[in-house]
């Protein structure tokens, strides 16, 4: 699932987590992310290649729409998918209310070393935008894949893909934009000067939608090894040179990848990109403390001292939150001010026991009585909406006033 984050300067960041089912733990891990993060839309990859959403996933992203008012995007591909299937996949998250699609040509099937077009099926990701275009009008956004060194069957042996063979993937990325893609997500990438001449040469050649940088931190040495070789990825130097000596100290190497994120991180930022795609494998603590530590502060070292801390539980969130209405932190990474505000005392309590239930204040207003409808304070409140976050499984299934979000929608 993908979870992107506003910012009060108007960048935006993304945590990527792809879950196969959704199982007990898988669902407790998804609880541990704070639900203030998922923004714009959550990006699902339901089942193995070649078999259609199951059931219990799209009802899933269901409530996770309606009940976090947090907009869902189902990844698609062509492997062992025929056309019937497709259509069954697409009709039935439509069904659904589900109005983004992340159209991929897909990873060979288990055991064998390249893709092959399956009978009624498609051969590529550009056959499935056409499709989807083709025969549902502009009812889903679409996502498609970009790959700022090329697609790894383009790449041939360490030296990288040939001039001639990254123009042409780059011509077949515009192909997929023309056909009708919104937004285009990169291949995870470790040198951030190949992503921004990637998006230069993108623009050049005419694609103007939104390119989002797929950044995927460094968990543990091993995994970062397997990654890298299966997508055929460059190992800047330095980065090589920094893992060596700590490849076998895990909390270390998982540190590392952290500043590396976040460094890679503020350089794509202050290029002017304004979205970010961190990809965590279901593993989330790197991608959370890149979050953490990218977003500009004005007060950054006591809200780090405050905020930026392990915790050991989801209570530990509540916890947190309680605090903070106690008087006990004095920092908020949602506001500038320093603490609650005076008119909030005659609810200081209340507020410390919906904490404690589980139910996270982001923002609050006290009841105003006897003010005209055109007082400076009433618009400050109908301005100021409270906004909670339920930690628990059981959700409301109709929140009012939620509306539709497509990927093409989001901001540059």
């Amino acid at each position: 699932m993908c979870m992107l984050l506003r910012k009060d300067s108007g960048h935006y960041l993304a945590i990527v987590v792809y879950v196969k089912c959704c199982s007990l733990e898988e669902e407790r891990r998804k609880e541990r992310i704070p639900t203030e993060l998922m923004r714009s839309f959550i990006l699902t990859s339901h089942t193995a290649p070649g078999r259609a959403p199951a059931a219990s996933s799209i009802c899933n992203d269901r409530t996770r729409r309606r009940a976090v008012c947090v907009e869902t995007m189902m990844h698609l591909t062509c492997t062992n998918m025929p056309v019937e299937k497709i259509d069954h996949a697409l009709e039935t998250i439509k069904f659904n209310g589900i109005h983004n699609v992340l159209a991929l040509r897909g990873d060979p099937p288990h055991g064998q070393d390249k893709f092959v077009q399956v009978e009624g099926g498609f051969a590529c990701a550009l056959d499935l935008v056409q499709h989807i275009r083709s025969k549902y009008g502009d009812y889903f956004g679409i996502t498609v894949a970009g790959y700022p060194e090329a697609h790894p069957d383009a790449i041939q042996g360490e030296g990288g893909a040939t001039l001639e063979a990254y123009s042409n993937d780059l011509a077949y990325l515009k192909r997929k934009v023309d056909a009708g893609a919104d937004l285009i997500v990169t291949q995870l990438f470790y040198d951030t000067d190949i992503f921004l001449k990637f998006v230069n040469d993108c623009r050049q050649i005419g694609i103007t939608c939104p390119i989002v940088p797929g950044i995927m931190p460094i968990n543990n040495y091993k995994g970062f090894m397997r990654m890298t070789g299966f997508c055929k990825t460059k190992i800047p130097s330095e980065i090589t040179a920094a893992l060596d000596p700590i490849k076998d100290n895990e909390e270390a190497v998982r540190a590392y990848g952290i500043h590396l994120g976040t460094e890679m991180c503020k350089k794509i930022i202050a290029s002017g990109i304004k979205t970010l795609h961190l990809y965590t494998l279901n593993v989330d603590k790197s991608a959370l403390g890149i979050l953490m530590f990218t977003r500009p502060r004005g007060r950054g070292k006591k809200l780090q001292e405050e905020w930026a801390v392990p915790l050991k539980s989801v209570e530990g969130i509540s916890e947190r939150f309680t605090n903070f209405c106690q008087g006990k932190l004095t920092s908020s990474p949602w506001s500038e001010l320093d603490g609650l505000q005076p008119e909030t005392k005659i609810i200081d309590d209340q507020l410390v026991k919906i904490n404690q239930k589980g139910f996270l204040t982001i923002n609050s207003e006290p009841a105003v009585n006897g003010e005209k409808s055109d007082s400076p304070t009433v618009d400050h409140l109908e301005m100021s909406r409270p906004f909670l976050i339920h930690l628990s499984a059981g959700q409301s299934d109709s929140p009012a006033g939620h509306s539709q979000q497509k990927t093409r929608e989001l901001p540059e």
